[in-house]
């Protein structure tokens, strides 16, 4: 059997890209540089606003064509979830003050890293079994509209997008960070994910 390879972007931090390292610490994973092909997984991970960093931006929408063009699984995370959808044709927008009760107010329109930004903690509910989950919070923009292709799987209280996937389950966005340390009740949060990725080393 080959050897299954995920494709991390590299997140803006060591203290980021550790976390991340660690949360996937029974794979394998190899950190994309540039002219880097996408192997058997690709996860986009989170940071700043689209089009703060442009660098960053072509360099991820360049592996994420490579990833589409190739059905290769990719899982975005935070920003990266909100890539793919503005990638394929969705909206991305700020989140509104009226909101703010659930989802953190920091602006995140600067390429610093936010690792040390204190999360907001608010539930998120599962579109297709009604189950609650608590989650962190650390985001400043969020799906206001997702692309056709992409279906919500998982939603706020106050009606955000938290979690979408496509028809065939090869795409996975999701706005809470699963690889942060974090203490909150469940561990759903950061084991979701991991199943999502385990069903493609099962097959490869």
């Amino acid at each position: 059997m080959s050897k299954f390879t995920i494709s991390l972007a590299p997140p803006k931090s060591q203290t980021e890209l550790n976390n991340y390292l660690n949360w996937l610490e029974d794979f394998n994973v190899e950190i994309l540089k540039q002219h880097d092909d996408v192997q058997d997984l690709l996860i986009l991970c989170g940071g700043p606003d689209i089009d703060v960093n442009p660098t960053r931006d072509v360099l991820e929408f360049q592996w994420l064509q490579q990833a589409l063009d190739k059905n290769i699984p990719i899982l975005g995370v935070c920003r990266g979830m909100q890539l793919i959808n503005y990638f394929l044709g969705g909206s991305v927008g700020d989140l509104d003050d009226k909101i703010v009760e659930d989802h953190t107010s920091d602006h995140f329109k600067d390429d610093t890293c936010h690792n040390e930004k204190i999360s907001n903690f608010h539930w998120v509910k599962d579109i297709n079994t009604g189950e609650l989950f608590t989650t962190n919070s650390r985001h400043h923009q969020h799906c206001t509209k997702l692309h056709t292709d992409l279906i919500p799987t998982h939603v706020s209280l106050d009606g955000s997008i938290e979690a979408y996937k496509n028809a065939d389950n090869t795409i996975l966005g999701i706005q809470w960070h699963p690889e942060r340390n974090e203490k909150i009740e469940t561990g759903y949060w950061k084991q979701m994910p991991l199943n999502w990725i385990k069903q493609f080393l099962k097959q490869n």
